[in-house]
């Protein structure tokens, strides 16, 4: 507040507790000095808001900021150029009785607001109100909201280890949500968040009657959701599909966000709804993702449509962290071999089916799995196989398309096809035999064939 502090200038703090909320309302850049042997730089709130950011060029690097009596350690609202690096936001929320308590909220007021950097942060013990009738939900870095008709432009998440977040885990209408990361910024026909950037963070242990580890909830054309760690998700409604490593909604550019290189997973398997759910009308497509097995049956079951796809280009069959130390999930090289079609008794991997047929290492008595997505092309089948298509109650169909002709010509005996969706409108046939036996058709639909 001194007169003689403006815009531009630079304030280091020394190791100790500051208590009382801060109102930041010039251009300033905050360091809070310590050392590994030295103690925190604590900023104390008492409510509200421990620390309001109401100036554009704004830079908190190196404290530990706490609210156990409020419901958010930073907020600003319609401010460009925001820097959260270094920080420990802890203890935020404990003693609320109503609301939802975010350690960093970021919300657009009447204009765009541009490069938002929040690096290389933790944050624990993040409490929305568990009293009743007044319950709140709980998140880490939200960046929103729904009544926002302006775009947040170049976002940078990375680096953050996010954990124990704590909403109601009551049945409704109490129970609350808890968020690692959400991106809500505005509508379906908002400009949402462009340039977004969610990578190389760490989230875990979140307890809500839902979960969201990371949320993206608007339009995101473009974002990037890559090298993140999801794990130790405790969900209390089992019964409700809502409780999911990553979770799009409301965003008409998901079929343009890049999903590769995470891991969602507790080792062997998420322990909630799913890894990745879909609620929009767009299709996703994912890549390289360690999803906790290498068994496709169980990798399909756990992305959900509701009613957009999620497709599995490809996929890790080793989930070790090449990285330990650093911040996020580094896969090993060579561990992204698990693409969509599997020739089981091989263990063999192809990116579609009639290279997995056509493979000299392919021979009869073989099974072959199969994962959710459109398979164009006609196929001759000229060994004893056997096709499995992999797919959920939720999950999109695995679709074979023909172009003409027939779209599975079969050339051998002992074939079964189960489970697959079968188009051919340039096309006279499906499925053809001519003097083969043993012909197996099981849980098969036939659609759109010689338009």
């Amino acid at each position: 507040n001194d007169a003689t502090t403006v815009d531009g200038d630079s304030i280091t703090v020394l190791a100790g507790t500051y208590t009382g909320n801060l109102n930041v309302n010039k251009s300033l850049t905050l360091y809070g000095i310590r050392s590994i042997a030295s103690p925190p730089v604590i900023i104390e709130g008492t409510g509200g808001s421990a620390v309001t950011v109401a100036a554009d060029n704004v830079t908190l690097n190196g404290f530990t900021i706490t609210n156990p009596d409020g419901n958010y350690g930073v907020s600003s609202n319609g401010n460009s150029d925001l820097s959260l690096r270094n920080n420990d936001f802890e203890n935020i929320g404990n003693n609320v009785t109503s609301g939802h308590s975010y350690a960093v909220s970021v919300s657009v007021s009447s204009a765009d607001i541009n490069n938002i950097l929040i690096e290389d942060n933790t944050f624990s013990d993040i409490y929305g109100s568990m009293v009743s009738g007044s319950t709140g939900n709980a998140g880490g870095v939200v960046v929103g909201f729904t009544n926002a008709t302006n775009a947040v432009n170049n976002l940078v998440i990375q680096r953050n280890k996010i954990s124990d977040l704590h909403a109601s885990t009551a049945g409704a209408p109490d129970g609350k949500l808890s968020y690692g990361i959400l991106l809500a910024v505005g509508g379906i026909s908002d400009p949402g968040v462009t340039g977004a950037q969610v990578i190389y963070n760490e989230v875990s242990n979140l307890e809500g009657r839902w979960i969201h580890a990371i949320g993206l909830e608007c339009n995101t054309p473009g974002a990037f959701v890559t090298n993140n760690k999801v794990s130790d998700l405790v969900d209390a409604d089992p019964a409700t599909v809502n409780s999911v490593a990553l979770w799009f909604e409301t965003n008409p550019g998901a079929g343009s966000i890049t999903v590769e290189e995470n891991s969602f997973s507790n080792g062997t398997s998420i322990t909630v709804d799913g890894a990745i759910a879909n609620a929009t009308l767009q299709d996703v497509h994912t890549s390289c993702n360690w999803f906790g097995t290498t068994d496709p049956e169980e990798i399909q079951s756990l992305v959900g449509a509701f009613p957009g796809e999620v497709y599995i280009d490809s996929y890790l069959t080793d989930g070790t962290d090449d990285q330990l130390l650093a911040t996020g999930f580094q896969p090993v090289s060579g561990a992204c071999g698990g693409l969509p079609v599997h020739n089981v008794t091989q263990d063999t991997y192809f990116s579609d089916i009639i290279s997995a047929v056509n493979d000299a290492t392919t021979v009869d008595g073989d099974s072959i799995t199969v994962l959710a997505g459109t398979y164009t092309g006609n196929i001759t089948v000229d060994k004893t196989l056997t096709f499995y298509a992999i797919r959920s109650i939720a999950s999109p169909p695995v679709v074979i398309e023909g172009t003409s002709g027939a779209a599975v010509t079969i050339a051998a005996d002992g074939v079964t096809f189960d489970g697959f969706t079968f188009n051919n409108p340039d096309g006279h046939y499906a499925v053809h035999l001519n003097g083969y036996n043993n012909l197996t058709l099981r849980n098969n639909t036939f659609e759109t064939i010689g338009n």
